[in-house]
């Protein structure tokens, strides 16, 4: 069932009202493609016979079958409450709540039950039922009424003439002196925190500077050890551009280009050349990356040229498809390079500037 997306379900009778009693499993592949569904968070969603609709968080089980997911749901009083055929269908989530996958729709059946106002009632008729309804909607809506009626204004009722004093209203005069107080300065603005609706600014809305390019680090290059850079922020797409010098002191060697990332304790490969693409030390090289995040999977665009920063002649290019380094931001880089034997060789100075655009969310 590789790269399928159909649900193995065993289903249980819901009648109108249920509650807690019965357990739905759903069995699905664990692989989509090369996708390990099970680092992900399954839902089901649901859409009821009256078009409302929930989703709820399924539990993982645990089984035997590597090759497979058990998912299972209990049947909640909230989900049985109307009669009829309910649609559902199964999402994975990542940690960034970024639908994944969806799965088949399907259907789970809730058949009626007796009317339990009836029962409840003992009996009563639907004219008796209706009427003590209608009675209640009435107590509500005078007891609504009453508590809108307006019996005095400022203490005062009766025969009264309002005026701006009785309604602790400002006069005219009052509200030309406090706009003069704002216009001199003596009342100050406080910036705003929430919006209209409550929300934290900070938290919910993204400043303009974080939607441009800025660059987030320079170094000069060591001479003896490999080019680390903290990169002090996460970063969904990142230009690296190098000036790597030639050097008479050294000879002239092919190296192959590595850069890699720390996550954890450990460093993850974003980039290879895996075999010479550059000789070290024989002119002036400019190369560039250009790194980019689609959820987990890092692509990175090379280019380098031995002459002037910008020049379309003599430009050496080439492109990863994308690597998937187990998370949706690069925070640092370092950059290595190897003989054609393994061993790692330094560039023996020159520069590094790296630009970045943020990982929004």
């Amino acid at each position: 069932m590789y790269n399928q997306r159909k649900v193995k379900i065993i289903k249980k009778p819901l009648f109108q009202g249920d509650s807690g009693v019965e357990t739905f499993t759903f069995e699905f592949d664990k692989f989509y493609n090369e996708l390990d569904l099970s680092k992900l968070s399954a839902y089901l969603k649901l859409t009821y016979p009256d078009d409302s609709g929930d989703v709820i968080k399924l539990t993982t089980l645990p089984q035997d079958d590597e090759s497979v997911i058990l998912l299972s749901w209990v049947a909640e009083g909230k989900n049985t409450q109307v009669a009829g055929e309910i649609l559902a269908q199964i999402l994975f989530e990542n940690d960034e709540s970024t639908v994944v996958l969806n799965s088949e729709v399907f259907n789970i059946e809730i058949k009626n039950s007796v009317n339990s106002t009836m029962l409840s009632l003992g009996g009563s008729t639907q004219v008796e039922i209706l009427l003590s309804r209608v009675n209640g909607k009435i107590d509500e809506i005078n007891k609504f009424l009453n508590s809108k009626i307006v019996s005095s204004v400022n203490g005062l009722s009766g025969d009264v003439t309002l005026s701006a004093k009785s309604l602790n209203a400002p006069t005219v005069d009052e509200l030309n002196e406090e706009i003069d107080k704002l216009k001199s300065g003596e009342y100050t603005a406080k910036k705003a925190e929430c919006d209209a609706s409550g929300n934290d600014i900070t938290s919910n809305y993204v400043k303009k500077s974080d939607l441009q390019w800025a660059q987030v680090a320079y170094s000069i290059i060591p001479q003896d050890s490999e080019i680390e850079l903290s990169l002090g922020g996460r970063y969904k797409e990142l230009f690296a551009l190098m000036e790597i010098p030639f050097n008479l002191s050294e000879p002239n060697t092919p190296v192959s280009t590595r850069i890699e990332t720390k996550i954890g304790s450990s460093y993850v490969i974003v980039y290879d050349t895996e075999e010479s693409d550059l000789t070290l030390y024989s002119e002036t090289y400019h190369v560039s990356f250009k790194f980019n995040m689609c959820a987990n999977f890092a692509k990175v665009e090379k280019q380098q040229a031995s002459l002037d920063t910008g020049d379309a002649i003599g430009l050496v290019a080439k492109t990863t498809i994308g690597k998937d380094i187990g998370q949706s931001f690069i925070d640092n880089l370092r950059i290595r390079f190897f003989d054609e034997s393994g061993n790692e060789i330094y560039s023996k100075g020159g520069s590094i500037s790296v630009y970045g655009l943020k990982q929004i969310g």
